[in-house]
């Protein structure tokens, strides 16, 4: 029995500092991958140019990515455009200059709000066009119901008004033969 107990403490201890030993190397291994994450810091001398440069590195898509722009991307070719962004702008490149280079390399997919032009005529009436068609559908079939109602002439009138006093008088005469018939059904099943 002594050497039960002394066995399930010795177990015990193992599991212990093998859940120690498992926590230590998670936090080895887990705490170095901030330390890995790239932050590019890029100084220029001239203040204007470098707010050029961070507006222009907000307003180029990475083309890996497409759903972020060169500044928030890590893609190898997102760090070579912003590369390539700070070198035209060192080279005294204006904002219509560097765009027109990426444009011209990459096409107008680089570019989060592309230019209004015939290439892309569709692209930018097309919401507005189908917001058009959604709105003239919804307005007829509102107005549908309204227009329905139809206004009858006088002669029209006279004649529906013929026709409702003829039925109620076939009704009428109906309603009486049938209570004259059930009087007299009535009266010939008295006699029996």
């Amino acid at each position: 029995m002594k050497h039960l107990r002394k066995f399930n403490r010795d177990l015990l201890d193992i599991n212990r500092s093998g859940m120690v030993l498992c926590t230590l190397l998670a936090i080895l291994f887990i705490a170095p991958l901030p330390g890995l994450a790239k932050v590019e810091i890029v100084q220029f001398d001239d203040p204007a140019k470098q707010a050029l440069y961070q507006d222009m590195i907000q307003e180029l898509r990475c083309l890996v990515c497409q759903n972020q722009n060169l500044a928030d991307s890590n893609a190898e070719l997102a760090v070579d455009l912003r590369r390539k962004t700070r070198e035209l702008i060192e080279q005294g490149k204006t904002r219509q200059d560097v765009v027109a280079f990426m444009v011209d390399r990459y096409g107008e997919f680089v570019l989060y709000r592309p230019a209004f032009n015939k290439s892309n005529l569709v692209l930018w009436l097309s919401p507005v066009v189908l917001f058009i068609i959604a709105l003239w559908i919804v307005l007829r079939a509102r107005n549908r119901g309204k227009n329905d109602v139809k206004e009858f002439s006088e002669s029209e009138r006279i004649q529906v008004r013929a026709m409702l006093n003829q039925s109620d008088v076939q009704e009428t005469q109906k309603g009486i033969y049938t209570s004259a018939s059930r009087h007299t059904e009535s009266s010939d099943h008295g006699e029996s």
